[in-house]
């Protein structure tokens, strides 16, 4: 009496077989599970509430269940409504010619299991560079994209800081001030990212691939928020704007030359002082080289 109570109140749906696969008992979870009642189920042969792409399975595998005494499997079961649940399915022997099975709806598992593919795939194959971080700030997950414009190895990536595309100070110095990072940028970027009344970043910055080259990218940094408002994980996607950035300052450059010859032909002195200000240009084409 005891044994029958504890197959009654079990949260996982129950049944029991003969030889043949003949339900000979069903607990209330069984029948909540396949929307029959006891009577409906009884002496109807198991097979039946399972999903036609897994028949031939079902009976190969209970075969395997009758040689070796026990069975692990994932089955698509049918509901007396037609609709269709995914369960997880622990079979044993447990009397000669009788057979119990333990059923746990997985259906919601397998939705969200389904969906996590789904966004993966999405992630993986856009042409959009992105990259994951936890609250911590390390790099849980970059997509090709991200891998390609940086040159890095997924695996050299993660559980690492994004400092890692960094350049160095000396580096910046070599180029025009209005393109340097103000010393406190990155800690202006992970305040924004993280408040969530603002949650998010957007500028143009500089950052260094592997093989040491620069490149300028406009960067939208999101905060991921729970419920309760704790961060989660932050989203960067920059988008490569190097040759943009390139032709603005060649253009620049050139207007500072045009600016420079025409004020030569009313005072050496202006025009001399023009060139010392476009002095960048050997600066660009060093950038240039480095991008090429």
């Amino acid at each position: 009496e005891m044994n029958r109570r504890y197959i009654e109140s079990a949260p996982d749906g129950i049944f029991i077989t003969d030889e043949e696969g003949r339900i000979l008992s069903v607990n209330i979870a069984a029948c909540k599970m396949l929307g029959y009642e006891s009577r409906e189920l009884v002496n109807r042969e198991f097979a039946e509430n399972v999903h036609e792409k897994y028949k031939a399975l079902t009976m190969k595998g209970f075969m395997h269940l009758k040689r070796i005494g026990k069975k692990n499997s994932v089955r698509d079961l049918v509901r007396k409504d037609g609709s269709t649940i995914t369960v997880m399915l622990d079979s044993v022997k447990i009397l000669e010619g009788q057979y119990m099975a333990f059923c746990k709806d997985i259906t919601d598992i397998r939705t969200l299991r389904n969906e996590k593919e789904q966004y993966l795939s999405v992630f993986e194959s856009i042409t959009q560079p992105v990259l994951i971080m936890d609250a911590e700030g390390l790099i849980t997950a970059v997509n090709d994209a991200f891998v390609e414009l940086y040159g890095y190895a997924r695996e050299e990536l993660l559980h690492s800081k994004p400092s890692v595309f960094n350049p160095d100070i000396e580096e910046l110095n070599a180029y025009d001030s209005i393109e340097n990072p103000s010393a406190n940028l990155y800690e202006a970027i992970w305040s924004s990212v993280t408040d969530p009344a603002r949650r998010k970043w957007e500028g143009v910055i500089v950052n260094r691939k592997k093989d040491g080259s620069l490149i300028w990218v406009d960067f939208l940094v999101n905060g991921s928020f729970d419920e309760q408002g704790k961060l989660q994980n932050i989203l960067c996607f920059p988008i490569d704007v190097t040759a943009r950035r390139l032709a603005e300052r060649q253009n620049r450059i050139k207007l500072y030359q045009t600016i420079a010859d025409l004020a030569e032909l009313r005072d050496d002195e202006t025009g001399n002082h023009m060139r010392r200000n476009s002095a960048p240009t050997s600066n660009c084409s060093r950038l240039c080289t480095t991008s090429a």
